[in-house]
């Protein structure tokens, strides 16, 4: 297998997860998770209140801890495929890495999109991903991708909207 289908297997089922974990965290049965992510969006960020200065209560926040989950599947799967020979250690690796980048991101957009005037809103698309996580915010069963809203169009949970805050 070339690096490249491996580079975008890796990204596919990566988004997979993070979707799946998403539509999870809106689940009243998933207890302490669910209640926490529903701090984000009805205290933190509600709809009538979606952007501040800073990003709120930053370094005080459950995201990463709502995250931890994800990386640590998705690392899980890496480690595993690469144990038993699927692909080699090397490719292992460099898919942990893709997690932990693709994760990172996935954080450091979604942080942005709740700040006025953060440097991503001068990165072409960043307005439109803004649009559907706020879309989101709105309708709490809708676009549960954060950046990538493939598998809400696969899962018939995509909705565009017109959410843009005044800045």
């Amino acid at each position: 297998m070339s690096l490249i289908v491996f580079i975008s297997i890796v990204y596919v089922i990566s988004a997979l997860l993070g979707y799946l974990f998403h539509k999870l965290f809106h689940q009243k049965w998933a207890g302490f998770l669910a209640t926490s992510h529903m701090v984000h969006h009805m205290e933190r960020y509600p709809p009538e209140d979606l952007v501040s200065d800073a990003y709120r209560h930053a370094g005080k926040h459950t995201t990463i801890l709502l995250f931890v989950p994800v990386v640590i599947t998705a690392l899980l799967i890496t480690g595993l495929i690469g144990y038993i020979g699927l692909v080699s250690p090397l490719y292992s690796l460099i898919g942990a890495v893709e997690i932990l980048i693709i994760s990172y991101m996935h954080n450091a957009l979604h942080d942005a999109f709740h700040v006025k005037n953060s440097l991503w809103h001068k990165v072409p698309g960043f307005k439109s991903m803004q649009n559907h996580h706020f879309t989101h915010h709105f309708q709490m069963d809708k676009n549960f991708g954060i950046f990538d809203f493939t598998w809400d169009r696969v899962f018939k949970t995509f909705e565009i909207g017109s959410n843009q805050p005044k800045q």
